[in-house]
């Protein structure tokens, strides 16, 4: 069993009883609120958990074990509703009530939140083993941007494959896991460093947000070389980001994304399920909820669900391991059916791959269906 970052925390937070007050931290900085003292702040958590908006939490999207859920549906009807959400429990009541629902997702909320949008910066390991050159660059915000350029070689071409890593990554991944050498030497590469990751400035990721404009700043760059035919690929939240970016920007010529999510609380239910504690679904929306009470910006407004349809008319490949353990590979589904007739797209799930790791799970396979794509996106030829 893993022993990680929140377990030890909800040994003690998810007891019967109500939370101790010294078992929660003092609220500090600009994030300092508390859910057992903000009820609206506690009803968005309702309603960032309620994924399919019919206004009751189902188990799943409460994510609870069964003694627990049946306590707050007290009505036995196999759902908890806004009602019962906003009723604390008799006193005495040996139950998990809103009280202690609170101070749980104080406790957690807070932890997560330096993990998911604080995380270190990881250092590269590893460069390109052809000739490449280093990139500095800034997004249209001030935010100083690192990277890598890899040319084509055998070729002159204006074919660019922009890659953007996922959360808490950096651009050395694509060397690891395969990808870049896939792609190599038949396109021009372009390997990024999102803000607040690898060797790129910053200290807050923002899921998609601020990103976007990382990457649209690297787009202006491919342009300024003349390199203006342009694919995005992202993997994990970096692939969630290119959807975004190109939702915007209509220069890209399509967009390959790899394990992306659909709606951006279950990734991180996912991420804070890893570490083995109760109620990851509710955990994850307490710290969107948390977020946005210190970003100013509400993150769940940029879910892929609500903006793969933008990329019409431009092509899209989705991929996802079949056995994705954070970003299950529903979320490929969901943004198969969002997606729609208007954008042309293709899944393939790859059996048995966790989470990002298809392309080392099913090489072949991936290289296949990857270039396959990359030759009908840009056709005619360059």
């Amino acid at each position: 069993m893993r022993f990680t970052w929140l377990a030890a925390l909800a040994l003690t937070a998810c007891s019967h009883a109500p939370l101790p007050p010294a078992a929660i931290a003092a609220p500090t900085g600009p994030a300092a609120f508390s859910f057992a003292q903000d009820a609206a702040a506690l009803d968005r958590v309702f309603d960032v958990a309620d994924t399919n908006h019919d206004g009751r939490l189902s188990p799943a999207e409460l994510g609870v074990e069964p003694v627990r859920f049946h306590q707050l549906d007290r009505n036995g009807d196999g759902a908890v509703g806004r009602q019962e959400w906003d009723t604390d429990a008799p006193p005495g009541t040996p139950t998990w009530a809103r009280g202690a629902l609170a101070a749980y997702l104080d406790a957690t909320s807070k932890l997560a939140l330096q993990r998911v949008i604080h995380p270190k910066h990881v250092p590269l390991v590893g460069v390109p083993p052809w000739p490449y050159q280093d990139l500095r660059f800034q997004a249209a915000d001030g935010v100083g941007l690192r990277g890598w350029y890899v040319p084509a070689t055998g070729v002159a071409t204006r074919n660019t494959v922009v890659l953007v890593h996922g959360h808490a990554s950096n651009r050395a991944g694509w060397l690891a896991d395969g990808q870049a050498g896939m792609l190599h030497p038949a396109y021009n590469l372009v390997m990024l460093d999102l803000r607040n990751n690898g060797e790129s400035e910053g200290d807050t990721t923002t899921f998609g947000w601020k990103e976007a404009l990382d990457v649209r700043a690297a787009v202006d760059w491919c342009y300024a070389q003349g390199h203006d035919r342009v694919v995005l690929m992202g993997v994990s939240m970096g692939a969630a980001t290119v959807i975004r970016a190109a939702s915007q920007d209509p220069r890209p010529l399509a967009v390959v994304e790899d394990s992306s999510y659909a709606v951006l609380s279950t990734a991180v239910a996912g991420f804070v399920g890893t570490a083995m504690v109760p109620a990851p679904t509710l955990i994850a929306a307490a710290t969107l909820v948390r977020a946005t009470k210190e970003l100013g910006q509400d993150l769940a407004a940029f879910d892929p669900v609500t903006e793969v349809a933008a990329l019409a008319p431009r092509p899209l490949l989705l991929l996802h391991g079949a056995a994705d353990p954070v970003i299950p590979s529903d979320a490929a589904k969901i943004l198969d059916v969002a997606a729609g007739a208007a954008v042309p797209h293709h899944v393939v799930l790859f059996s048995g791959a966790g989470h990002g790791q298809s392309a080392v799970a099913h090489p072949a396979q991936y290289r296949e269906a990857l270039l396959a794509f990359l030759t009908s996106a840009f056709s005619p030829a360059d």
